[in-house]
């Protein structure tokens, strides 16, 4: 194993905080007994498996199995792209993958809008899941959309949002820039991500959401807020005293914008693998 697997499997046994020279004395003695564990990353709206990139390699470099799907009619699925494109849509893609892959024992990880995706998901095959982790994404409510999972809003916001959605033309939400996903335009990745990101199925944000067998309730979950800075200046914060108050609940915070899977791969990576350690 080599130097960065060591540093890695380290990290995903709880040595967060210590000097590198420490994390690698404690990650030789203890690499041997790393287990491996199963990794499904949920990107949020305008985004695709590729924005998990890094992150993806960092966990297989630790010894860990990850898939990294696309959903319907984004990133490089883009060319399947329709107005009839919805949320549960985009559930059944990631119970397609639980299915097909014949997966068990998941660490389901979702982002953004990911959220509703992931833990509609998690409802529909609760016993393939082992714990959900949320990077600044959205917890749905029973019977709510994507807009209504946006707890900071007041009503004119979110009507805001579902004129944005309602009148969107054939039923295309453009891409936001960069910037808004908290990745600033003089950032290695910035040209990357304004290439990559592709328009959002509005349907996908007006869909309302069914959990009847307790949505994220029951699982162990950690929800990682991305504080530097804040998405809309504080859109998470719901959801980080949320996760503040609750037992069943880890808060953890990363020092970076929004796609913190892009602007903060490392230190992203480190926390799931310290999360399931």
């Amino acid at each position: 194993m080599d130097r960065r697997s060591l540093l890695k499997a380290g990290l995903s046994m709880g040595l967060l905080g210590l000097a590198p020279g420490q994390v690698w004395a404690k990650a030789s003695r203890m690499a041997g007994g790393a287990s491996s564990r199963t990794f499904v990353l949920v990107h949020g709206a305008f985004h695709g498996g590729w924005c998990w990139r890094d992150v993806a390699d960092n966990l297989r470099q630790a010894g860990n199995r990850v898939f990294t799907p696309t959903l319907t009619g984004l990133g490089d699925r883009a060319h399947l792209f329709s107005e009839e494109i919805g949320l549960e849509t985009h559930i059944q893609d990631i119970v397609g993958l639980l299915d097909w892959e014949e997966l068990s024992d998941v660490i389901l990880v979702s982002h953004s809008y990911g959220g509703l995706v992931a833990t509609g998901a998690a409802d529909r095959r609760r016993g393939k899941i082992a714990k959900l982790i949320y990077v600044d994404a959205y917890v749905p409510i029973d019977g709510g959309s994507f807009i209504d999972a946006r707890l900071d809003r007041t009503p004119e916001q979110m009507a805001l949002d579902k004129d944005l959605a309602t009148n969107a033309k054939n039923g295309r939400i453009d891409p936001f820039p960069p910037e808004i996903f908290g990745v600033p335009a003089d950032h290695p990745e910035y040209d990357r991500v304004a290439k990559l990101v592709t328009a959002q199925p509005a349907k996908t944000w007006l869909d309302t959401i069914e959990l009847t067998n307790g949505g994220a309730d029951g699982f162990p979950k950690t929800f990682i807020q991305c504080i530097d800075p804040k998405l809309g200046g504080g859109l998470f914060e719901p959801y980080a005293a949320l996760a503040q108050s609750r037992e069943d609940w880890t808060y953890r915070e990363i020092a970076t914008g929004h796609d913190a899977m892009i602007t903060a791969a490392d230190e992203l990576s480190a926390l799931l693998l310290e999360s399931v350690a």
